[in-house]
């Protein structure tokens, strides 16, 4: 597979799984749900990744300030390259600015 096609498809899975999580983060917030910490979906570019990732509201509004911030799993930052950075690291999930 030749990058460019590596690099659209990273940038496809992108799109999905930030929107799938924004759906999540806006239904949690319309149903009032008074959780610590939220469900989101791993933003790896992984076609069967399935790792579900918990995140304080804070912590995803956070992340969301910039649209070149996603998050992944630990151990997923290899599956970044050649289009992702990590540039932050927490107990659960990493910070990665993925360029577009």
């Amino acid at each position: 597979m030749d990058s460019g096609t590596r690099e659209q498809r990273i940038q496809a899975n992108n799109e999905r799984f930030r929107g799938a999580n924004e759906a999540i983060h806006e239904q949690a917030d319309r149903l009032g749900a008074d959780m610590e910490q939220l469900p989101f979906l791993c933003e790896c570019p992984a076609e069967d990744c399935v790792e579900i990732l918990t995140l304080t509201r804070e912590e995803y509004a956070d992340i969301r300030k910039d649209d070149e911030r996603y998050f992944t799993a630990v151990g997923h930052e290899d599956r970044e390259k050649p289009v992702g950075e990590v540039v932050e690291r927490n107990e659960g999930y990493v910070v990665v600015v993925k360029r577009r």
